[in-house]
């Protein structure tokens, strides 16, 4: 029983290290004042996801993920929200749910303390047809 357990705890902790599930994008945003850019992973679990990369600044992002549509491209939605100076990474999720679809941020935090001060965070992500910013379920932020 015990070493099924250990077994269990592995695995979770393996399984946590991969990223979100489904088909993997990553990208890089640029940090004002760093030298590493922010790493960003979203699993695709629709298969609608052809690419993300950095969005464009929005400074009425909220500490909580939002999306709008991208006034560039019908295909692309745009996912934004405040981070912190001592964010690490993050892991977005993008599947379908009853309602039309869920994208969701899990931020992961490096050690230390934050000033307090916000970054902006944009994700452009382009599908391959246009989805309604009113049919996604968004959760996670800072």
């Amino acid at each position: 029983m015990r070493a099924a357990s250990v077994a269990l705890a592995v695995m979770s902790v393996i399984t946590g290290c991969l990223g979100p599930a489904g088909t993997q994008f990553r990208t890089s945003l640029p940090e004002p004042g760093v030298v590493k850019p922010f790493p960003i992973v979203l699993g695709d679990e629709t298969g609608l996801v052809v690419r993300v990369e950095p969005g464009p600044i929005d400074p009425s992002a909220r500490i909580e993920l939002t999306v709008r549509e991208d006034p560039t491209n019908p295909s692309a939605i745009i996912a934004i929200w405040l981070g912190g100076a001592i964010d690490d990474e993050a892991a977005l999720s993008f599947r379908r749910v009853l309602s039309g679809y869920a994208l969701s941020l899990d931020v992961h935090r490096g050690f230390g303390s934050s000033t307090g001060e916000g970054i902006y965070r944009s994700l452009r992500i382009v599908t391959t047809e246009p989805v309604s910013v009113e049919s996604i379920t968004v959760s996670g932020g800072r």
